[in-house]
């Protein structure tokens, strides 16, 4: 599965297992465990700059939903749908998101709400990548992603 550092002790786990995979905190120190019930979740882990979790809901089969969740509250946000088909995306600096679809990486400022959604950022077919599968942003803000 995939992982997903929150802390130097804290890590969130994602478990393929059926009927849905399942959403795992485990605290390194201790030893103790949380699963997040009622939750389908996606591969797709990341720390926000608040330290918390955002991960996507797969709520149904085509209503998927990027979700923040507070380990100190317990309580669950709702970010924005994801562009449909796709499950993976990443989170910048200054909180904002990226994500990609087909040939095309999009962004999302949460302080503008939803009301401008996703905007496209750029098309990547002239330089040959098709279908973009996986992002990641290093530490000096540089993307890096896996596609066809």
């Amino acid at each position: 599965g995939y992982h997903c550092w929150l802390s130097n002790s804290q890590v969130a786990l994602f478990i393929v297992d059926q009927p849905h995979n399942r959403l795992i905190l485990v605290d390194t120190k201790d030893q103790s465990q949380e699963t997040l019930e009622s939750i389908n979740v996606g591969r797709c882990l990341k720390r926000t700059p608040q330290g918390q979790l955002a991960f996507i809901d797969k709520e149904t089969s085509n209503n998927w939903v990027i979700t923040t969740y507070d380990l100190r509250t317990k309580e669950y946000t709702r970010v924005i749908k994801t562009l449909s088909g796709s499950e993976d995306f990443e989170i910048l600096k200054d909180g904002s998101y990226i994500m990609g679809q087909g040939t095309k990486l999009y962004h999302y400022d949460p302080s503008n709400g939803e009301i401008k959604g996703w905007q496209e950022v750029t098309d990547l077919r002239y330089y040959d990548i098709h279908k973009i599968t996986r992002l990641a942003v290093s530490a000096n803000n540089r993307l890096a992603l896996v596609a066809e």
